[in-house]
């Protein structure tokens, strides 16, 4: 008998990010993130773009009506591997190479979230099961309102974050949100962990920043991310947050995630620490 011993490879971390509101800075967040866990700690990583505006395809530089297959090929078209979808995309960070993985969305994506059916939910979890061991993480971009890919994408998930800017309106959709995920943990995927809530787009010197904080910590401060940081020896609490960047916003144009186009932005370093955070808690 061998007594050679089989390495057994972990599963890939799945994140969704999921929020039902634009302007949460959702999809800069998803992409920043992929990026920051490939850059920071060279892990394999597979942006999974969700949404049929295909935000996330442009901001990666893939053109959206150029491409022959994307996502929603693996929706309507029987027989296809989900690596055939797949495309690579190179980048830079401070000189350092670094390549992520993206599964394109198209337009056409609209079609199948409108005609999905409650019943429907647990088509797209196949297709993240057959890629989790070539992968040590995968990223999950959605569509921000209420839809059906959002609840797929939720069932096959190992880990969720909201990203909830900080302004007005904000807190109706965190609350729709937590009850998205409430009803996946309680039925589909008990196995869900909501990471948290993170607020982006912040302006710490504004009262509008400080008042929507304000109110989502009294309600939902068990949710917020918090990590320990050390100041003058003595080990103090922060709360993780994304702060307002111009240069977040030119990113897309370039087709370059945001730590790439300008990586020592007040943003960037904020997703990269976000990325250091959550590595070293999953």
């Amino acid at each position: 008998m061998s007594s050679r011993k089989v390495k057994l490879r972990r599963l890939a971390r799945v994140w969704i990010w999921f929020i039902r509101k634009g302007g949460s800075a959702k999809t800069t967040s998803a992409v920043n993130f992929a990026a920051a866990l490939a850059y920071r700690f060279d892990r394999k990583v597979l942006l999974i773009d969700l949404d049929p505006q295909a935000n996330a395809t442009s901001h990666m530089g893939i053109n959206p009506r150029g491409i022959a297959k994307s996502v929603n090929t693996l929706f309507t078209t029987i027989g296809i591997d989900p690596r055939e979808v797949i495309i690579p995309v190179q980048f830079t960070v401070k000189g350092k190479a670094v390549q992520t993985h993206v599964m394109p969305a198209a337009k056409p994506l609209d079609e199948t979230d409108l005609s999905m059916k409650a019943t429907q939910v647990g088509m797209f979890k196949p297709i993240v099961d057959a890629l989790q061991c070539d992968y040590d993480d995968i990223v999950i971009d959605t569509r921000p309102t209420r839809s059906m890919l959002t609840i797929s994408a939720l069932v096959p998930a190992t880990h969720g974050i909201i990203p909830m800017e900080a302004g007005v309106f904000a807190l109706d959709a965190l609350e729709d949100s937590l009850e998205d995920y409430s009803n996946v943990k309680n039925g589909l995927n008990p196995s869900l962990k909501l990471v948290g809530i993170l607020p982006t787009r912040v302006i710490e010197t504004t009262n509008l920043s400080g008042g929507v904080l304000g109110s989502a910590t009294k309600q939902y401060d068990q949710y917020f991310i918090r990590y320990l940081d050390t100041k003058d020896s003595e080990k103090i609490e922060r709360m993780l947050y994304i702060r307002n960047s111009i240069k977040m916003g030119e990113a897309p144009g370039y087709g370059i995630p945001g730590i790439a186009h300008e990586p020592n932005n007040p943003a960037s370093l904020d997703y990269i620490k976000l990325a250091e955070v959550l590595h070293a808690q999953a």
